[in-house]
């Protein structure tokens, strides 16, 4: 005989254990309220992490890293499936949103204003970093990597600066991507859900969720599957919330579950998609780099963030920077022999371009298509790249673009070619940052969430991942995820205190 599902209860349940949905556990528990995180992956506390990339990307990844983006070229899409989620993977870096973009939010929807004022970020802000113990990369583990990007920068006047990261002691492993070796990575798994499990919240990894249960227009519960280490079925689960559901799921995730639900016909569920398409490029150098020793992100450049692109160094375990490199064979080979002389760098885009996501019959989709206005700035990001290789002394650069030569070794040669880059499929690219696909607003027609992150259209269903953001930052997003999380949550508690 079967057993029958498991069941459980708290006042609140919350979707997802990454950025967002640690952050609201965290607040919500310590504010005394019974709570269960659901996660689809599993517990990144019980073994060690792997240098082997393989491994990681089958324990710690969405569908072994392989999920991809379809529209006029495919673009490969990564994402987090763990306790802690991406904040397990990515490389730490810290970014307030700039008043510039939190201004485009409130001159858009003036009732943002009220409910998400960058005076309440700032406030989540400070707290956040003191928790996570932010602050910038140390000298001793800047790396060759990240020193040299620095120095093309001082020669060519242009701004930049070591990156401010949530890591306190780092060893300069630069295995960020694989999950932090040390435990000097202070990602939510390490931080935020212990602490929600301390205050009394009942961590649930392996759970994967698939409905929103609702009597009338009100969300009661969310009901799914159990799964084994493989993602393979072990049974049913129930989980009644008795105050609210709030979904952190990530932009991909929430408005499939929500179009799951019967939702999607509430606003642009699943529309607005928006991400940061990066580019990038591979220095070659006389003297020993070693991108495998120091910070995996360490320097970054914003003197054109305003122009949609911010620069960032980036260190990639050999076996993801084979992928970036021209060749196969004796050809490849020799590449990688010289691979402890090479640097890498990319240009984050803040993408003007929107798709849509949804649930097709083999599995998720995500349909997205950068614009005209987005290639001229993958033109600028791969220009100033290039730049940047060329003033720290790179003898040759490796431009990645199909149909071009594989070697460029002078800044003139790479200018020319540039003004032949106009189709995405030329490019080899990577979509990180995911934003829009359950906007918040004050008017339903255009919005999922209300200005307090509560849906339009379902009582007690609250979103707090950056589905909810109305844009793109051009910037990393953990940091404002969080506070606009934490925000979130201040929202919840309000509205728990009048519903008593």
């Amino acid at each position: 005989m079967k057993p029958g599902p498991e069941h459980l209860d708290a006042d609140y349940v919350v979707v997802g254990s990454g950025a967002a949905g640690a952050t609201v556990a965290k607040t919500l528990s310590e504010a005394g309220y019974s709570v269960v995180l659901l996660e689809e992956g599993g517990p990144t506390s019980d073994t060690p992490f792997d240098a082997d990339v393989w491994s990681t990307m089958r324990r710690l990844c969405r569908d072994n890293g392989s999920q991809m983006i379809t529209g006029k070229a495919l673009i490969p899409l990564l994402q987090g499936r763990c306790v802690g989620g991406s904040t397990v993977i990515n490389s730490g870096i810290c970014w307030r949103v700039p008043e510039d973009v939190h201004a485009e939010w409130i001159r858009t929807d003036p009732a943002l204003g009220q409910t998400i004022s960058y005076r309440d970020l700032n406030d989540h802000w400070e707290m956040i970093e003191r928790d996570l113990r932010v602050s910038r990369v140390p000298e001793n583990v800047l790396g060759g990597n990240n020193v040299l990007m620095r120095r093309g920068a001082e020669a060519l006047g242009y701004r930049g600066h070591v990156i401010q990261r949530n890591v306190s002691g780092c060893q300069g492993s630069a295995r960020c991507l694989q999950g932090c070796p040390t435990g000097s990575k202070q990602s939510v798994a390490l931080t935020y859900i212990p602490d929600a499990v301390r205050a009394g919240a009942k961590l649930m990894p392996r759970h994967r969720v698939e409905r929103i249960e609702c009597k009338g227009n009100v969300a009661e519960a969310v009901s799914g599957t159990c799964v084994d280490a493989d993602f393979r079925p072990t049974g049913r689960f129930f989980a009644r919330a008795y105050r609210g559901v709030i979904l952190a799921a990530s932009a991909i995730q929430t408005p499939q579950l929500l179009q799951a639900s019967g939702m999607g016909g509430s606003g642009p569920v699943g529309r607005h998609f928006m991400c940061h398409p990066g580019v990038s490029i591979v220095g070659l150098y006389e003297k020993p780099v070693d991108m495998w020793f120091g910070a995996t992100q360490g320097f970054e450049v914003d003197e054109f963030r305003n122009h949609g692109i911010k620069i960032e160094s980036l260190s990639l375990p050999p076996e993801l920077l084979v992928l970036r490199l021209p060749g196969i064979g004796s050809k490849l080979q020799k590449y990688l022999e010289n691979s402890h002389n090479m640097t890498l760098w990319g240009a984050q885009v803040r993408a003007k371009a929107q798709g849509t996501v949804s649930r097709g019959w083999a599995g998720t989709r995500v349909r997205y298509s950068p614009n005209q206005e987005d290639m001229a700035m993958f033109r600028l990001g791969l220009k100033v790249s290039a730049e940047l290789c060329f003033a720290a002394g790179a003898h040759t650069i490796l431009p990645g673009l199909y149909g071009f030569p594989e070697q460029v070794h002078e800044m003139s040669t790479m200018v020319r070619l540039l003004d032949g880059l106009t189709d995405v499929r030329q490019m080899n690219m990577i979509a990180t940052h995911l934003f829009g696909t359950a906007k918040m607003g004050s008017d339903p027609r255009f919005s999922v969430v209300d200005t307090r992150f509560h849906s339009h259209t379902v009582s007690r269903l609250w979103i707090a991942d950056s589905s909810t953001f109305p844009s793109n930052l051009g910037v990393n997003p953990q940091h404002t995820i969080m506070a606009m999380a934490r925000q979130a949550s201040h929202h919840i508690l309000d509205a728990s205190v009048k519903s008593r």
